[in-house]
């Protein structure tokens, strides 16, 4: 989403094995714009976003992102509840 003229986000700095960011399939560079309901613009925004949506226990997590080989194109990933337990 564009805020003012600049992409809004957080750009996936490092894809550490076992990091948060590489156990949810995400690579470096990637974007994220927008977890569930909720704007995403720093790393503690995503583990906040997760823990609300978590407790609600949810069948599945909608994020949507932008990828360095397609900065202009947003793309949607869904997660099933398998994916994120215990994260």
């Amino acid at each position: 989403r564009n805020f003012n003229g600049k992409t809004w986000g957080y750009s996936i700095k490092s894809t550490d094995r076992g990091s948060f960011a590489s156990l949810l399939g995400f690579k470096e560079g990637d974007l994220i714009h927008r977890i569930g309901k909720y704007d995403i613009d720093s790393m503690s925004a995503i583990y906040k976003a997760y823990r609300r949506i978590l407790k609600s226990n949810p069948k599945k997590v909608v994020v949507v992102y932008s990828s360095e080989d397609t900065p202009g194109k947003k793309k949607v990933v869904t997660f099933f509840k398998v994916d994120v337990k215990g994260q």
